[in-house]
């Protein structure tokens, strides 16, 4: 058995946590009680945004001149 606790980013992490522990050799049972910090399956909303971001996930370098 396996006990996962703690807190992800984003609420669609939790399954896919799940699904990686299930597929370890000799885990018969995962329970979780995951928090998170911004739920991006229950909102229309866009997560907010870092400065210097582009919208793919990754900081774009800032020239300074």
């Amino acid at each position: 058995m396996v006990t996962l606790t703690g807190r992800v980013e984003e609420r669609s992490l939790t399954p896919v946590i799940e699904r990686l522990c299930r597929s370890v050799d000799g885990v018969v049972t995962v329970h979780q009680s995951l928090g998170h910090s911004y739920d991006d399956l229950g909102s229309d909303l866009e997560p907010p945004r870092l400065r210097g971001t582009a919208g793919t996930g990754h900081r774009t370098p800032v020239r300074r001149t």
